[in-house]
């Protein structure tokens, strides 16, 4: 808080006041009635927006990379116009945008606190801007070649990193946490290269238990999503194992999930993201490889 993150679109559109809108709640942003949308080049939302409403989130993305938008008073029929709105969120909150694995709308950015509260610093740069440092910075935005940059590819910073994290679904965050922790079960000391689909989808209805999901996937649905996260890898066999039943150790067999390395499973998880992770050291001995054609 204070660290200044609000004054950027403040500057920004205070060179074209009429057309800049600062808002604070999620009406103006992806309400029905947005006539204020017809007018604006710059919308800032400070505040404005909960990363986690799925009603909005088409919504917002819309705004952003749609041509086009729905313009709507209250009381009188909706017009579609050119859509010229840039948008600027801000917030303190830790998940500020739905951030999709291959994410190509939001540029997030941390905001460096060093200069929070130093009230000397942000007079100064009101004195400079009021001097003149307005018409300087529009002189420079209107000489900036655009040419020399590809506003479509997004800079893949760690903030933008975080914010996809947080908007993992239930089966993609419970992944991850395997991922992070070097073994395939909770509670487990190693990770395993075949573990039974019983196994894994009741780790994951744990893991979403534990953090407060409510609609989990059933079986099918969980492998199928599963099979996105390790594609062209992952195979289903039936296995042999032995097991404890009735007070006597009986062997049968069960299907089972044959992964690939630990590795290989990090690896491609950082290609859906298009992102390396930091991954915690496995010490070695920590993985366990099953042969081909193991028997019991």
């Amino acid at each position: 808080m204070g660290c200044g993150k609000t004054k950027v679109g403040e500057v920004f559109g205070s060179l074209f006041p009429r057309h800049y809108f600062l808002v604070d709640d999620p009406r103006y942003v992806t309400g029905q009635f947005n006539a204020h949308m017809a007018s604006c080049l710059l919308l800032q939302a400070d505040e404005a927006v909960w990363a986690g409403d799925k009603a909005a989130e088409g919504r917002l993305k819309g705004l952003i990379t749609s041509p086009f938008q729905q313009i709507e008073a209250k009381g009188v029929d909706p017009i579609r116009l050119n859509n010229y709105v840039r948008l600027i969120m801000t917030s303190n909150e830790d998940w500020v945008v739905p951030a999709g694995k291959d994410e190509r709308r939001f540029f997030v950015l941390d905001i460096d606190p060093r200069c929070a509260k130093n009230s000397a610093f942000f007079a100064q740069m009101e004195e400079e801007l009021n001097a003149g440092g307005r018409e300087a910075l529009l002189r420079d935005l209107l000489d900036f070649d655009l040419t020399s940059v590809n506003l479509r590819q997004i800079p893949n910073t760690k903030a933008l990193l975080e914010q996809k994290i947080r908007s993992l679904d239930p089966v993609e965050s419970w992944w991850l946490d395997r991922l992070n922790s070097g073994v395939t079960e909770e509670g487990g000391s190693k990770w395993h290269d075949e573990v039974p689909t019983e196994a894994l989808f009741k780790d994951y209805i744990a893991h979403s238990d534990k953090i407060g999901i409510k609609r989990k996937l059933d079986k099918s649905s969980f492998g199928i999503k599963l099979h996105k996260l390790v594609p062209h890898f992952l195979k289903r066999r039936p296995t042999r194992q032995v097991m404890a039943q009735t007070g006597a150790m009986v062997s049968r067999r069960v299907n089972c999930y044959v992964l690939p390395s630990l590795e290989n499973c990090r690896d491609y998880f950082q290609d859906l993201f298009g992102q390396g992770f930091e991954w915690p050291e496995i010490e070695p001995g920590d993985t366990e490889s099953v042969p081909e054609d193991s028997e019991v």
